[in-house]
């Protein structure tokens, strides 16, 4: 009766404990998770998997927003050679109102997102995406979060 107890008790240890789940016994645990892509790139990471594998903060940063936003605000404009005084200020005017009302905050917010983003980038000194940081310190280039994070865990155990 002692030893079924003590198998059960076990068993409930191993399925609660996030490192026995993720196959790791780590010696420097997960505390902060920044994920550096393009927004095209994230749209196919599954993070669900990732969050339940680490107590910790997760943030997804899209390194292309200022470009995109850039394309974005550019559609449709077409001069013949060098604009004109006139058509540089009646197009200021133009991306100025449009920037400024409501139905354009989505967008105002991934602009803003993404010089944060940008930022980040430089200060982590990244030289490619996708890029996933771990600790604010621990980089891993080139993989999805989740085989980054074995990658990670197979590097501070060893």
């Amino acid at each position: 009766m002692g030893r079924l107890f003590l198998m059960a008790l076990a068993l409930c240890l191993v399925l609660n404990s996030g490192y026995a789940v993720s196959g790791a016994s780590d010696s420097l645990p997960v505390t902060h998770i920044d994920i550096f892509t393009t927004e095209k790139g994230a749209s196919g990471y599954k993070l669900t998997r990732l969050k339940t594998l680490v107590d910790a903060p997760i943030h997804v940063h899209h390194v292309d927003a200022i470009k995109n936003f850039e394309a974005n605000m550019s559609k449709g404009l077409k001069f013949n050679g060098k604009p004109t005084n006139k058509q540089v200020s009646s197009l200021a005017k133009e991306l100025n109102n449009k920037m400024a009302s409501k139905k354009f905050a989505p967008e105002r917010e991934r602009l803003q997102k993404g010089v944060l983003a940008f930022e980040k980038a430089v200060q982590y000194n990244l030289t490619q995406v996708p890029a996933v940081v771990f600790n604010k310190k621990y980089i891993v280039y080139g993989e999805r979060p989740l085989n980054a994070l074995k990658i990670f865990k197979s590097k501070v155990r060893g």
